[in-house]
C-alpha cells in the first residue's frame, strides 16, 4: 500500500520530484521499488560519510532517517528493507572509513568515538573556545542551515 497522496518518503520524493525514475515506471510497481532502493543506498552512502567525516552532522540526517522509517513503517515490507539496507551501507562506510585510518594511522581508529572522545570525554574542544548548552541550537544550527537555504529554494 503506497502512502497517501502527497505525502511521500525521502526516496520516493526523490524519484517523483527529480523524475529519476525510468519513463512509464509508476511508485509502487516493482521497479519503481528497485528504484527507491538505489535512491535510499545513494542518501544512505552520503549519510554515511558525512558522519563519518564529521560526527556532528548525524544532527542533519536525523530528521531525514525519522521520516523515512515513518514512511517505511506504512508500507509492507518496507521498513525491513530499509533497516537491512541501512546496515550493510553503514556496516561498508564504517569498515572503509576504519581500513583507511588504519593505513594512514598505522592503528585501528573509529572517527566518530575519536571525535567523542577529545570533544566530549576529554574536554579537548576548550581549546577552541566554550558556548552555552543550547548554542548549538539556538545559534549553531541555524547558521548552518541558513547556508544551505540557497540549495532547498
Amino acid at each position: 500500500q503506497a502512502p497517501q497522496p502527497g505525502m511521500c518518503t525521502f526516496t520516493e520524493g526523490l524519484g517523483r520530484g527529480r523524475g529519476t525514475l525510468p519513463s512509464g515506471v509508476r511508485l509502487g510497481s516493482s521497479r519503481a521499488s528497485a528504484a527507491g532502493v538505489g535512491h535510499l543506498r545513494l542518501a544512505l552512502l552520503a549519510a554515511g560519510l558525512g558522519v563519518v567525516l564529521r560526527p556532528p552532522s548525524s544532527l542533519f540526517w536525523l530528521p531525514i532517517a525519522m521520516q523515512e522509517v515513518q514512511g517505511a513503517c506504512r508500507v509492507a515490507g518496507r521498513l525491513r528493507r530499509v533497516v537491512w539496507a541501512t546496515a550493510a551501507m553503514g556496516t561498508a562506510v564504517v569498515a572503509v572509513s576504519c581500513v583507511i585510518d588504519r593505513l594512514f594511522y598505522g592503528r585501528w581508529l573509529f572517527v566518530p568515538w575519536e571525535f567523542a572522545k577529545f570533544n566530549a570525554l576529554s574536554g579537548g574542544s576548550a581549546i577552541y573556545g566554550s558556548h552555552a548548552w543550547h548554542w548549538n541550537f539556538s545559534q549553531g544550527l541555524p547558521t548552518v542551515a541558513a547556508t544551505l537555504l540557497p540549495l532547498w529554494v
